[in-house]
C-alpha cells in the first residue's frame, strides 16, 4: 500500500516523483498473449539502470489493446517485480468511468504508489468534461494522480485547464506531453511552483535554465532503457543531475546526443508513416535490441518491416554505451541565450539549409546546419514546404538550433510582415523571411 494518506499526496509527490521515471512497454508472446515473465524481466532490467520509478499500461504499453484482465495481469506482474520497494504508477484511463475506477482500486490494492489518467478519448470535447472525469477518479481513490496531457487522447488541455485539474486535492501534477513547447513552458511557469510538472524531453532543461524553470522529474519516457545498459547508465545519470539543476552539456554531447538524434529520426519517421500514431513498434523493437522483451504490436498498429528492423539494428549498435566506468563530468557552465546557435561559428557566420520535407530537415540538422529553413509555405507549388513540417521540425530539433520560415513572395498589402511573423510564431518557428513584389517597409509593417 502507498505510504501516505490522501491529504498527503502532494507532499509525497514532491519527495518521490524525482529524477528519471520510465514508461514500460507491454511485451507480447508470439501467440499474442501478455508475456508476464517478460514484463517482470523488463522491470528488473530497468531497476538495474537506477531509474527512480515506472509506469505501466500507458500509451507505449498499448493499454487500448488490452482487455480488463490483461491490464490486471500487467499491474500484478509489475507490482510483483517492484517488490514494494520501487515506486510504480498505473495508467487507468478508459472510456468507461466504472472501468477506470475498478482499475484504480485494483492498483491501490496491489500497492501501486500513484495513478496516471488522461481524457477518455471518446465523446470528450471540452476541458470541463476532462476536469469532471478526473474529479470522479480522485473521489474514488486515495492515491496521488498525475494527469497525462497528450494529443493521442483527442484533446489537449490548456495551461488554464491543467490548473483546474491540479486544483483537485490529490491531483499532484501533469505529464505535459502536448508536444507544444509554448504550452509546456506556460504550464511550468503557472503551475510548477505548486505541482509536479514534467515535460518528457530534454529540451525543457535547456530552455528552463533561461526561464527559471527547474523540472524535478522526467516523468516519463523510454529513453533510460533505450539509451542505457546496466553499468553504463549515462541517461539516468544526466537526467538525475539535470533535475537538480546540474546541466552538463559536455556530458550530454559526448554520451547521449547521437543516441537522441537517432531516436528522434526513427521516432519521426515511424510516427509520420502512421499519420501521427505513437511509434510503439519502433520502441518495442529497440527494447529487444537492448536485451529486453518486446514482441509484436497489436492491431491496428503494424510492426516494423524486416528491412526497418535491420536498419535500426545497424544504426543503433555502434552507439550503444560501452560497459566502462563513467568519469564524472565537469560542472556545467551556464548556457548562453537560445539564439546563440550551436556556439561553433567562430567566424560569426551561420549555416542555413533550406528544406521542404522532414527527410531533408533531418539531413540538414545532422549535417551541422545552424538554421533549418522551411521554404515557400504559402505557395502551393512543387518545391514548397507544408506548414505542418515547421512544427514537426521544431519538435525534434535541439533547442539551440533555429527553424526558419520563408514565405516567399507575398501580396503588397499593409500588415504583411506582422501577419507573417505571427504565423511563424504560431508554428513555433524561430524566425521568418518574407519576399515582396513591391512594397516599402513602412507599408509592409
Amino acid at each position: 500500500m502507498a505510504g501516505y494518506k490522501k491529504h498527503e499526496a502532494q507532499d509525497w509527490a514532491w519527495e518521490n516523483i524525482k529524477g528519471q521515471w520510465t514508461t514500460l512497454v507491454t511485451p507480447f508472446t508470439p501467440d499474442n498473449k501478455v508475456d508476464v515473465e517478460g514484463m517482470k524481466r523488463n522491470v528488473r532490467h530497468v531497476r538495474s539502470l537506477g531509474t527512480t520509478g515506472a509506469g505501466c499500461t500507458w500509451n507505449m504499453g498499448e493499454f487500448w489493446s488490452l482487455s480488463h484482465d490483461e491490464r490486471i495481469q500487467v499491474m500484478d506482474a509489475v507490482a510483483e517485480a517492484a517488490e514494494g520497494t520501487w515506486p510504480i504508477g498505473a495508467h487507468v484511463t478508459d472510456t468507461s468511468a466504472n472501468e477506470m475506477i475498478s482499475l484504480a482500486q485494483h492498483a491501490e490494492a496491489q500497492g501501486f504508489d500513484l495513478l496516471i489518467v488522461a481524457p477518455p478519448y471518446m465523446a470528450t470535447k471540452t476541458e470541463d468534461q476532462v476536469v469532471e472525469y478526473v474529479r470522479l477518479l480522485a473521489d474514488n481513490t486515495n492515491l496521488a494522480i498525475m494527469f497525462y496531457n497528450s494529443p493521442q487522447f483527442g484533446i489537449i488541455m490548456s495551461p488554464y485547464g491543467m490548473g483546474q485539474l491540479c486544483a483537485i486535492p490529490n491531483v499532484v501534477g501533469v505529464k505535459e506531453a502536448s508536444f507544444n513547447q509554448q504550452i509546456s513552458i506556460e504550464t511550468h511557469l503557472s503551475l510548477g511552483k505548486d505541482h509536479v510538472i514534467s515535460t518528457p524531453d530534454e529540451w525543457i532543461y535547456f530552455k528552463g535554465q533561461e526561464l527559471g524553470i527547474q523540472q524535478q522529474a522526467m516523468f516519463a519516457n523510454t529513453s533510460d532503457w533505450r539509451f542505457d545498459v546496466p553499468g553504463a547508465n549515462n541517461y539516468v545519470q544526466w537526467i538525475d543531475r539535470a533535475c537538480q539543476g546540474d546541466l552538463d552539456e559536455t556530458f550530454y554531447d559526448n554520451k547521449l546526443r547521437r543516441l537522441k538524434e537517432l531516436s528522434d529520426t526513427w521516432w519521426t519517421r515511424t510516427q509520420t508513416k502512421f499519420n501521427g500514431a505513437l511509434p510503439v513498434a519502433m520502441v518495442k523493437h529497440w527494447a529487444e535490441l537492448m536485451g529486453m522483451s518486446g514482441g509484436p504490436v497489436r492491431p491496428p498498429l503494424f510492426d516494423l518491416s524486416p528491412v526497418e528492423k535491420s536498419e535500426l539494428r545497424e544504426e543503433l549498435e555502434p552507439l550503444k554505451p560501452k560497459l566502462a566506468p563513467v568519469i564524472p563530468a565537469r560542472p556545467a557552465t551556464s548556457r548562453g541565450s537560445w539564439l546563440d546557435g550551436n556556439n561553433n561559428f567562430a567566424s560569426g557566420m551561420l549555416l542555413m539549409v533550406s528544406v521542404q520535407n522532414m527527410e531533408e530537415a533531418m539531413e540538414a540538422e545532422q549535417g551541422g546546419a545552424d538554421i533549418v529553413d522551411v521554404k515557400n509555405l504559402q505557395e502551393a507549388l512543387v518545391g514548397s514546404g507544408h506548414p505542418t513540417i515547421v512544427k514537426a521540425v521544431r519538435g525534434i530539433m535541439p533547442v539551440e538550433k533555429h527553424v526558419s520560415v520563408t514565405l516567399g513572395v507575398v501580396p503588397n498589402q499593409p500588415g504583411t510582415v506582422a501577419m507573417a511573423v505571427y504565423a511563424a510564431a504560431m508554428m513555433d518557428a524561430t524566425s521568418v523571411k518574407v519576399g515582396f513584389q513591391e512594397a516599402d517597409y513602412d507599408k509592409a509593417v
